[in-house]
């Protein structure tokens, strides 16, 4: 039952209702209701599970609806206001009702009664770094807020207020607190170090014409504004005022002094009372006034770096001295009196030794803290640093400039990323190479990669409460307009591709003297080299055209302007109602796609050196302007590359090289996720089937704690751990008698894999299909004309399966993302005859060329230039119904009128990332779908569907999706649309989950509207309870720990050293010692860069598991989001990279040689005997890496396997 209450303040918040509602309920014995204030009227909504407690709480405080002299018996107040309530005329949401009722409705769901630790009230806030003075510790404070305020203390934030001018708020996580230093009676102060800067927020001036016209009292006869379109109350700031901006970025030490004395014992009673997360100790470094501002002392060591006595210096090693300071790991002052031995070390020990001691210096600083001594910030220490790590240095075996050799397809490339407080520096870095790379080798140090981040290292969300303006068109929109300043140099914005615009990234270059040209290469004459765009008007879509010459791409051929011929398109009009009339849609069954013939394929398979015996018949590309799929096609005479006019985007001026982004070597596995499992439920698939489906494989699962061999399956199909052999090394360990769960890295290695996993199923839907049930395939178009309208060709070939071609009639095709209920469409899959050009591919689904329209633009809008499309063929699975497919509009991009240049493209990226909404409305599709009964068929949905195609295109378009035709939707959610809990991995390395906490601080808490969840009856919801993280790790490490009980106390690896040594006791191989050493520090090195490398912050670095099997969960709730897969990917082959480096150099000799060398035996068991006699490398933050000593445990039984395959423990 609902009860509406009327005369609220208009700036009271839900949170002031509630708060102003809790003793009264309490009296009454009410606990199971829901506040809502509805936004800026004077008016909310009380809504109680029982109606006999509403009915209670209306004798006691309520009114007759339409009389307002009508009294309560006992008067409510609300911000000293009173309150009247009444029965409201409306039912109740079921929704709501279904959340209070809570999972189990004999359990009820009580209202959130959490509230704040404690406040306490401030009357100073200094910003600045800790330092020594001599021996004493000492805080230099470069920003002072002399203004009394506020600060306070929640479950998960702490919030900082200073209400004179412009209400301030400045919010900092607790997981992004370092350390708390605690003063005393003399000194109330608290100092707080940070691994990041914090948000800040300002409360916008009332804007009173805006006011008046939203409550229709400037102009009676106008209609008031649309509901939802009003300005945010809070604006996203990057600092405090313009003082704070010069130290924001870099001075990650805040101060806050208590008002009273007394407080500071009450701090101490907080932290003890809430077991608070923080790390903290009585700690208060005397305050010690600078001798210049924090920005004199940047620019001072700027001068040095650019023309002053340093200038001369090359380019890798002042990046990385500016990175010192920049990047807050050294103050500028202390990194300037290091300039005198980083100059000597360059001419004595060379570049790259000197920019990698220098690297490998700012990773072991160690932050101020209580332990930490001055000797260790001494300029005598640093300089003493600096030369070990420059002269062990070895290039040839952890050198990334070593790597980048080895790989022709991967260079190394400075990185920035831009946050709203600063500019950080990063690399360089391994990185994929494209057009404009391989088109300038001798300046690849000229272009730098730039990221567009918050200061947590995600990406800058979407906040009701408060505009990100500030930060879009003022800190970022600068940084795009002037450029970056490095040591000298200048980088500008230069343009992006398609898939880092959705990451938020952008390539930037420094002017360089190209001398084959013997010109200035400026940003806008690079971009007039790649090809003729003076016919775009259109900034969005000229970015995307400039951005073919950015993507990606490991191989490249020289065709010539004369080597390609240019074919038409297949395309044919379908008649649909437009607005009540039929009118002729232009379809084009041919968009993206062309044909190579056999000598051309052998060609590029020679350039790739592809050994594997599986070659790829379909090829991704680039080539000049054009862009898409290109297939064999075996009636092709000679070298011949046939594009389509679809395929040619724009003109190229000079580069006529066949480029590969990808290949169709091998099926790709498929998953299912939410809203295709929605449509699925839709079209008439089976609850019980997909329930089914997952229960099978968390059971597998499961299996994998207890049964070795199933791990080392699993672990080999998914590529984890797999260049270490470790997947490998369990299966051995089994085959001599040994248990991989006695050994806990062993144990956490596959337990973070199965954690992953089970995440994936739980938050995002993600279940794997088999290879009997699904596939993913590159989609291309039947040449040949055999196929007829409704039939595909799907030819499967796995390395240790027999090729297979699906014929079993009707299967189930789709592409993500699927929202429409007509995205997934059935198909009949057919054979082709023996002789037909078709049956030479592989891997692939063939679309037919015949019919009114082609059956890739039904399915989310697909084409043929590269998209990937999902098989079904589990009879099970596929469904029993269709929904006709969507037909959305072309829409003409938005254009400016005039050629585009590179600011109108730099702006474009701006308002892309301001106005990219496609997460908010697919978040609102799923919640809907999940409510209405027809689900992703009810009209709201496909209005959903449509709005999210809008947003898909917008990057290509410019066109964002309109925000206000959003159906309307309530503020709850299905219960799997729920955070989860964070993952924390420990030093042991111990998996963890957080603790789940009802309590929750979302941010500007009394302004944003907190979502609340209710069991979901529909499919999504059962699947998602299903699974209990906890208790599923509590069960497996009991399975495995009863498996290994009776086992004895000798640690695993101590059994396999004897079992190693016995075999290999007659090997000379104290001689290899060195080599091994060698070897280790290589592998460890590289480890540890990759630790920091692929951490989402400078200052919090991944641990050794994750890097090793690959998983990162991140510091977010739930499943990963896309950038950190993405990010998961890149490190995975990079790691994989370096691991395969360091086998090589155990088992081959140091030429290219394939043959692997005499003494392979003696060097692994060296390298296991050296890993299993000193300790591994240890470094700050990291602690000691210890994979090494498995890797070489490894190889040993690998090779003690070829030797003897039946050999058993003894």
């Amino acid at each position: 039952m609902d009860v509406f209450v009327r005369g609220l303040p208009a700036q009271c918040t839900t949170n002031d209702l509630q708060l102003s509602l809790k003793d009264s309920m309490q009296k009454l014995g009410i606990v199971t209701y829901h506040c809502s204030k509805m936004r800026r009227k004077n008016c909310g909504t009380l809504t109680f599970l029982h109606s006999d407690e509403a009915i209670r709480f209306l004798r006691q405080h309520g009114t007759k609806e339409h009389d307002r002299r009508s009294r309560p018996l006992i008067q409510l107040t609300v911000l000293g206001k009173h309150i009247y309530c009444h029965e409201s005329r409306y039912l109740s949401d079921e929704f709501m009702l279904r959340h209070l009722a809570g999972p189990n409705t004999a359990e009820p769901v009580p209202v959130d009664q959490s509230k704040p630790w404690s406040t306490f009230l401030v009357n100073s806030l200094a910003c600045g770094n800790l330092d020594f003075a001599g021996q004493d510790p000492i805080f230099i404070p470069y920003f002072e807020h002399g203004r009394a305020g506020s600060i306070t203390f929640a479950h998960k934030t702490l919030t900082i207020k200073f209400p004179s001018d412009n209400t301030t708020q400045i919010l900092i996580p607790y997981h992004g607190i370092r350390f708390v230093g605690i003063g005393n009676y003399q000194n109330p102060t608290i100092t707080l170090s940070l691994y990041w800067a914090p948000r800040i927020y300002y409360e916008r001036e009332p804007d009173l014409p805006a006011m008046l016209t939203t409550f229709n009292l400037f102009n009676l006869n106008s209609n008031p504004r649309p509901q939802g379109n009003h300005e945010p109350k809070f604006v996203r700031s990057s600092s405090i005022d313009d003082a704070h901006a010069l130290v924001v970025g870099q001075c990650l030490v805040y101060r806050i002094r208590f008002a009273w004395s007394d407080d500071i014992s009450s701090f101490y009673q907080m932290l003890r009372n809430h077991q608070s997360p923080l790390r903290h100790s009585p700690w208060a470094p005397r305050t010690f006034e600078p001798h210049m501002s924090f920005a004199a002392e940047l620019a001072r060591l700027n001068d040095n770096l650019s023309a002053g006595r340093y200038g001369d210096l090359h380019f890798a090693v002042k990046f990385q001295v500016q990175r010192l300071a920049q990047n807050s790991i050294l103050a500028p002052r202390r990194v300037l009196g290091l300039l005198p031995k980083i100059s000597s070390l360059a001419s004595s020990h060379g570049i790259e030794k000197t920019a990698e001691a220098i690297k490998v210096l700012a990773r072991e600083l160690p932050f101020v803290e209580p332990d930490t001594s001055s000797e260790d910030l001494a300029t005598a220490t640093l300089e003493e640093q600096l030369s070990h790590h420059a002269t062990t240095y070895n290039e040839r075996a952890f050198s990334v400039y070593e790597l980048e050799k080895r790989h022709p397809h991967l260079v190394l490339i400075y990185r920035a990323q831009i946050t709203p407080s600063g500019t950080f520096l990063e690399g360089p870095d391994e990185d994929v190479t494209n057009r404009v790379l391989r088109k300038y080798p001798d300046h690849i140090d000229h272009f730098m990669r730039v990221e567009f981040l918050d200061d947590d290292g995600g990406p800058i969300k979407f906040e009701r409460a408060a505009s990100r303006e500030r930060i879009f068109h003022g800190r970022f929109k600068h940084v795009l307009a002037t450029g970056i300043h490095v040591a000298g140099r200048v980088y500008n914005f230069l343009g992006f591709s398609h898939s880092s615009l959705r990451n938020q990234a952008v390539w930037f270059q420094a002017a360089f003297w190209d001398k084959p040209t013997a010109e200035l290469m400026l940003p806008q004459i690079l971009i007039g080299r790649l090809g003729d765009f003076s016919l775009f008007q259109s900034p969005a879509k000229c970015a995307a055209r400039i951005g073919q010459a950015f993507s990606d791409t490991s191989a490249s051929i020289h065709i010539g302007q004369r080597g390609y011929k240019r074919i038409e398109d297949i395309e044919r009009d379908e008649y649909v109602f437009v607005n009540g009339r039929l009118e002729p849609v232009r379809r084009n069954f041919s968009d993206g796609v062309g044909t190579l013939s056999w000598d051309l394929l052998r060609r590029v398979w020679s350039a790739q050196r592809l050994l594997r015996t599986l070659k790829p018949t379909a090829l991704q590309i680039r080539f000049a302007g054009a862009k898409g799929m290109i297939s064999l096609d075996t009636r092709l005479i000679g070298e011949v590359l046939n594009l389509r006019e679809s395929m040619i985007k724009f003109e190229s001026v000079e580069d006529w090289n066949l480029e590969i982004c990808a290949e169709a070597v091998k099926p790709l596995p498929m998953f299912l996720n939410r809203p295709l499992i929605k449509i699925l439920e839709d079209l008439g698939v089976e609850s019980d089937a997909l329930l089914r489906l997952q229960a099978q494989r968390i059971s597998e699962l499961r299996k994998l704690i207890t049964h070795p061999l199933d791990a080392e399956a699993f672990l080999e199909t998914n590529r984890v751990g797999q260049s270490t052999q470790i997947p490998l090394m369990i299966r051995m360990l089994q085959d001599i008698g040994l248990h991989y769960q006695a050994d806990e890295f062993l144990r956490n290695f596959v337990e973070m894999a199965v954690l992953h996993r089970l995440r994936e199923m739980k938050y995002r839907g993600r279940i794997p299909l088999d290879k009997n049930q699904g596939v993913t395939l590159y989609g291309i178009m039947d040449e040949t004309g055999y196929l007829k309208e409704g039939e595909v060709y799907v030819p499967i070939q796995r390395s240790r399966d027999r090729r297979f071609v699906l014929t079993d009639g009707g299967i189930a095709v789709t592409r993500s993302p699927a929202m429409h209920p007509g995205d997934i469409q059935i198909v009949r899959a057919v054979d082709v005859p023996d002789d037909s050009p078709l049956s030479a591919l592989d891997n692939c689904i063939v679309f037919s060329s015949q019919g009114t329209r082609d059956l890739p633009s039904q399915l989310s809008g697909g084409d043929l230039d590269g998209d990937q499309y999902h098989i079904i063929f589990a009879p099970e699975l596929i469904p029993t119904r269709t929904h006709p497919a969507a037909n959305y509009p072309r829409v003409a991009a938005a254009t400016i009128g005039r050629t585009v240049e590179g600011s109108d493209m730099a702006n474009f990226f701006i308002e892309f990332m301001e106005n990219d909404r496609l997460g908010q409305i697919s978040n609102t599709h799923q919640q809907l779908a999940d409510q209405k009964d027809l689900g992703t068929r009810d009209p709201d949905c496909i209005k959903l569907a449509g709005l999210a195609s809008v947003a898909v295109d917008f990057s290509k378009s410019g066109i964002p999706a309109n925000m206000r035709e959003m159906p309307k939707h309530s503020k709850c959610r299905p219960d799997f649309m729920a955070p989860g809990p964070r993952v924390e991995i420990r030093d042991h390395p111990e998996i963890s989950l957080e603790k789940e906490d009802e309590g929750s601080d979302a941010l500007l808490a009394n302004e944003e509207s907190k979502y609340v969840y209710y069991k979901s009856h529909k499919v999504l919801g059962k699947l998602y309870r299903m699974i209990d993280e906890h208790k599923f790790l509590e069960e497996v490490r009991k399975d495995a720990e009863q498996q290994t009980r009776l086992m004895t106390n000798e640690l695993l690896l101590e059994k396999l050293w004897v079992y190693i040594r016995r075999y290999t006791m007659l090997l000379q191989r104290d001689h290899l010692r060195e080599l091994a050493s060698e070897i280790r520090e290589g592998y460890e090195e590289n480890l540890i860069n990759l630790m920091w490398e692929y951490s989402t912050h400078p200052h919090l670095p991944l641990t050794e598991i994750e890097v090793v099997t690959g998983v990162v969960f991140g510091r977010s709730e739930g499943a990963q989001n896309k950038k950190l897969r993405e990010a998961c990917m890149e490190m995975k082959e990079q790691y994989s990279r370096d691991v395969e480096f360091t086998i090589r150099r155990i088992l081959h000799s140091d030429s290219d040689t394939e043959e692997v060398r005499e003494d392979a035996l003696a060097l692994a068991t060296a390298c296991f005997t050296l890993a299993m006699e000193e300790q591994g490398s240890v470094t700050r933050g990291v602690g000691e890496v210890k994979s090494f000593r498995y890797i070489a445990a490894a190889m040993c039984l690998k090779e003690i396997k070829k030797i003897q395959p039946d050999r058993k423990l003894a």
